[in-house]
């Protein structure tokens, strides 16, 4: 049985409460069709940010590679905009390039991209019936203000803050303010359905991602 180590780089706390199960259900899903058994281990890099997006995956790389013994580095970073062109052709690639050009002795050179649009919490939206529900109303999108394809929200966070004051606004006082956007990163990331992530090209670029390091290490067929 072929054993791999995952690293998961994100942007924050909350980013890898919500990133953590989605990923080892994305690699359990593509491993399923790669070649004999391959056992899954992920775990969470907590290393310096440094001065920028190069350092940040720099530091993980390292870290990952020396303290943690990963073999594929998951690099989060939220496009911060309509698409995730920018953010791989000025953040991704040239991580990716440096990195390249480290020694195989003391970095994880496996690396791939997770790039939502705009921020994590588009994701996070990607199956509303779940927030609603967790929400506790009965309520619709529309009322709600989260109707609509998630991508296209410049700000989900608020959306979805704005939901949940929305949602519990006729709770009794008690309950009222008993639910923050803080605690549905873990709920959420374990719930949804992968399949409903699939309907962002950003998700379906991420599984690329990842079916292409596997490629390269051989632990997948084409």
């Amino acid at each position: 049985m072929a054993q791999i180590f995952v690293g998961l780089m994100a942007e924050g706390t909350t980013d890898h409460r919500f990133f953590e199960p989605i990923v080892e259900k994305v690699f359990t899903q593509i491993v399923f069709g790669g070649r004999g058994q391959i056992d899954i281990d992920l775990k969470v890099i907590q290393c310096d940010k440094g001065g920028s997006f190069i350092d940040f995956v720099n530091n993980a790389s390292k870290f990952g590679h020396k303290q943690l013994g990963i073999n594929i580095l998951v690099i989060h970073t939220d496009a911060d905009d309509d698409s995730s062109e920018d953010a791989y052709r000025n953040r991704i690639q040239p991580a990716l390039n440096f990195i390249q050009n480290q020694s195989d002795d003391t970095h994880c050179k496996n690396l791939a991209a997770l790039v939502p649009v705009h921020m994590t919490e588009s994701w996070m939206l990607a199956d509303k019936g779940l927030l609603i529900k967790q929400i506790g109303t009965k309520k619709s999108e529309s009322e709600l203000g989260i109707n609509g394809d998630p991508e296209s929200f410049r700000n989900p966070k608020i959306r979805i803050e704005e939901a949940i004051r929305i949602g519990r606004a006729e709770f009794p006082k008690k309950l009222r303010n008993s639910l923050k956007i803080s605690d549905l990163y873990s709920y959420l990331g374990q719930a949804i359905d992968i399949e409903n992530l699939r309907k962002y090209k950003s998700f379906l670029d991420f599984e690329g991602n990842i079916k292409k390091v596997l490629f390269d290490l051989n632990l997948l067929r084409e």
